[in-house]
């Protein structure tokens, strides 16, 4: 604490005693420098995190088992467990369902094409990128 102080607290204080803003006593002075500073990095340390994962959607999506009317996807989350709320299946871009789980089940009841994407959205609202597309065909 005494290093912190010394080396971010020092160089605020001369400024503050140059400016000719209303000077508080020295306590209150320290105690509002360092809720700033511990604001700052903290809205420094959550942002660099948040732009980091936002980027990248789940990943290895991939067919685990099929057959003529079903179909089971995996993948593998971009996040820790802990930041999921949910995984959003889209098959031909319209929302199918959610999952909190790494894989999902469909069924279809006609033949031919389906396009699979799974979006990861966090706890605190936000959506990641989605997967590559996934190209099935049922026969």
């Amino acid at each position: 604490m005494c290093l912190l102080k010394n080396w971010l607290i020092g160089p605020i204080e001369r400024e503050i005693a140059k400016s000719s803003v209303v000077k508080l006593d020295s306590r209150r002075q320290i105690g509002a420098k360092l809720v700033t500073i511990c604001t700052i990095l903290l809205i420094l340390l959550t942002g660099l995190s948040a732009t980091a994962y936002e980027r990248h959607g789940p990943t290895n999506f991939r067919v685990s088992f099929k057959n003529e009317s079903r179909v089971k996807m995996k993948w593998k989350s971009p996040l820790a467990k802990r930041y999921v709320k949910k995984f959003l299946i889209f098959r031909n871009d319209v929302y199918l369902g959610s999952t909190r789980k790494t894989s999902y089940v469909d069924y279809v009841k006609t033949k031919g094409y389906y396009r699979y994407k799974v979006v990861t959205e966090k706890w605190d609202g936000n959506l990641t990128r989605s997967t590559k597309t996934l190209k099935v065909r049922f026969e």
